[in-house]
């Protein structure tokens, strides 16, 4: 994908910008209501997780994403839970850079391997500066 990324902005020359959260979308959903950076093994951990801060009973995965469910999840996230969910998905890349964990790099994208992780902070954060809401 970040090759494809790569060739169509050299071709068509549109600035391509990756969001990236390393396990799964689920770590940049939840980072919205609470503080988590427990490495997991599987998305289905996030589960349990999801349910507890946006006070729901999901009993799959499959169930939280049915467009109707998730559609009532991201009703529940203020600007304000976006701002702190970026500030959260800082700390996380602060954390694995200051304790030396594994940077990957991939064309011009950096990231970590260990997992929690997630750069889709900064993607969001530059939309949001550039609208002048931060």
């Amino acid at each position: 994908m970040l090759d494809d990324m790569h060739q169509a902005s050299r071709i068509k020359q549109v600035d391509c910008q990756l969001g990236y959260s390393n396990l799964t979308f689920e770590l940049w959903i939840l980072l919205h209501k609470i503080d988590y950076r427990t490495p997991l093994t599987t998305k289905a951990q996030y589960l349990e997780q999801l349910n507890r801060a946006f006070h729901k009973n999901f009993e799959t995965l499959k169930k939280y994403k049915q467009e109707k469910n998730f559609q009532n999840i991201l009703q529940n996230i203020t600007l304000d839970d976006v701002k702190k969910a970026i500030a959260r998905a800082e700390r996380i890349r602060k954390y694995n850079e200051e304790n030396f964990h594994k940077e990957v790099y991939k064309r011009k994208y950096i990231y970590f391997k260990d997992n929690p992780d997630c750069s889709l902070q900064e993607a969001v954060k530059a939309v949001l500066t550039e609208c002048g809401l931060i």
